[in-house]
């Protein structure tokens, strides 16, 4: 859809491919999105289901007419689309001359899981000249598993990072961390008063983040799981060192 400022993106779903909801504006091309200045419009939204919650590659054009790029979407059930960092690429242009130099946007499909890789194909283009427009090509980009966003830290005093409360009804903890420089994480429990709950202290926690897996198991020194705290509401307090946070997951 257009409106005064150029394209919309708007999304229609629907169970059997044949009968289709109404047309829902998702990302509206407005002057404090910095369109009408700095881009053209929404070329497209390639939403896929990604766990309890919806992602997306959102395809912004520039008025320069080159650097089109996609930003990171999400969405949860029954709450409206949000740019999960605004004016951060997700998919950007590669460096000049490459194939891609001037735009890239998905294939409009879901990224492809292998082992814990994730494979997104991609449209990019180079431009070839007065006589010959652009040039098109496919390529390829591949992300950990589950590591489309992070909460990462790199300076002098470590970051702290807490959780809502959530009940405890697995045994196990994983988390998804990238070691940038330093790259330590810890992991504390706290109770609902917020005290940190015996055994579980940032300072018990033992995690080697060495292997640089998507799921590195969380152990304590004197607890080597969560099995004693079932039932039981906590909040995850994490310690963020030279790294970055991408997920926790809890397991059995």
């Amino acid at each position: 859809t257009f409106n005064l400022f150029g394209r919309n993106a708007a999304l229609r779903s629907s169970e059997d491919l044949v009968s289709w909801t109404e047309a829902e504006m998702v990302m509206s091309s407005q002057p404090d999105a910095g369109f009408g200045r700095r881009y053209e419009w929404h070329a497209g939204i390639t939403p896929f289901n990604y766990g309890n919650q919806n992602l997306g590659f959102l395809e912004k054009w520039c008025n320069s007419g080159a650097g089109d790029f996609c930003e990171l979407v999400s969405q949860r059930e029954g709450q409206t689309w949000q740019r999960v960092a605004a004016e951060l690429p997700f998919l950007d242009t590669g460096p000049r001359g490459q194939f891609d130099d001037i735009l890239v946007y998905p294939s409009h499909n879901e990224p492809i899981e292998v082992g814990d890789t994730l494979y997104i194909f991609y449209t990019g283009g180079r431009s070839g000249g007065f006589s010959r427009g652009i040039d098109m090509a496919m390529g390829v980009m591949s992300i950990v598993r589950d590591r489309f966003a992070g909460m990462a830290h790199s300076r002098r005093e470590p970051g702290e990072l807490i959780t809502k409360p959530i009940v405890v009804e697995r045994d196990k903890l994983q988390v998804n961390v990238e070691r940038l420089l330093k790259g330590e994480v810890r992991v504390g429990l706290r109770d609902a008063n917020g005290d940190f709950l015996p055994g579980y202290g940032l300072g018990d926690s033992l995690i080697d983040l060495s292997a640089g897996t998507a799921r590195t198991p969380v152990r304590w020194k004197e607890h080597p799981d969560l099995s004693g705290l079932r039932g039981q509401k906590v909040r995850l307090h994490f310690q963020i060192d030279g790294a970055s946070l991408y997920a926790y997951r809890l397991y059995d």
